[in-house]
């Protein structure tokens, strides 16, 4: 069994980067998937780059405005037309059976969620280290799930909501709270397995960089605010139409 996965790439100016992230997708050992590319309004080369690639498999799907990550998030999984869905950030890589090993274990398991292991390259993709994790943490929580390894059944997304739009970064933790929990002891709502192997190529330069030193400034703490703002309203409230995007039918 094949099922159709759809691989959600956001893009914003990686014009350099790109072209190594769709050509991991179409190396891979797996042939049933999609690509749906949301272009956030780029002003680099990066459209011509998504442009040299035939269309039989890939979709580009531009935003009005530059809106951010969670939006073009949200973009792509309402277009998408598999029921398992992966996101790939555009200067990200995966490895050939990325794929692959990851639905084996969806379906092995019988689960909704899946998450592996990912490899930290350096912005001219020389090997620099594997991101660490620990198998007997990594089904505890929402503690590290490294976001470019995750797998999942669409369906998440009519029952917990989609990304929370307000937040322009960190919307990938706020969705695990969403779906298990901030805390260890808080209830676990959708069951995840992590697999230890690795599925992703996480690419470490200049601009990450400087996107991860903002993240340590007053800007993270307002994130981090709202981020446990939000998490304690759907807890209070339940997930609700009133304070969370579902998908739709």
């Amino acid at each position: 069994m094949n099922p159709l996965v759809s691989v959600i790439v956001p893009l914003y100016n990686y014009e350099k980067y790109i072209k190594w992230c769709i050509k991991s997708i179409l190396k891979q050992d797996y042939d049933n998937f999609e690509v749906i590319v949301i272009n956030d309004c780029s002003t680099d080369g990066s459209v011509e780059v998504i442009n040299s690639f035939p269309r039989d498999f890939l979709t580009l799907l531009t935003t009005q405005t530059n809106s951010g990550y969670s939006v073009c998030k949200n973009i792509g999984i309402s277009s998408a037309r598999g029921d398992i869905i992966t996101v790939l950030d555009a200067d990200d890589m995966m490895t050939k059976d990325s794929i692959s090993s990851r639905v084996k274990a969806l379906l092995k398991y019988d689960v909704d969620f899946i998450h592996g292991k990912a490899i930290t390259v350096d912005q001219d993709t020389n090997l620099k280290k594997a991101y660490a994790i620990d198998p007997n943490k990594a089904t505890r929580g929402h503690a590290r799930i490294h976001a470019q390894t995750v797998l999942y059944r669409k369906d998440i997304h009519k029952k917990f909501g989609l990304y929370d739009e307000k937040l322009r970064s960190r919307a990938d933790k706020e969705m695990w709270c969403r779906l298990f929990g901030y805390n260890d002891d808080d209830e676990q709502k959708v069951v995840k397995k992590f697999i230890d192997h690795d599925v992703a190529y996480y690419r470490h330069h200049k601009k990450s960089m400087m996107q991860m030193r903002r993240r340590r400034t007053q800007y993270n703490d307002e994130v981090t605010r709202i981020l446990k703002q939000q998490y304690e309203l759907r807890k209070r409230e339940g997930i609700t139409r009133e304070n969370t995007m579902f998908l739709e039918d």
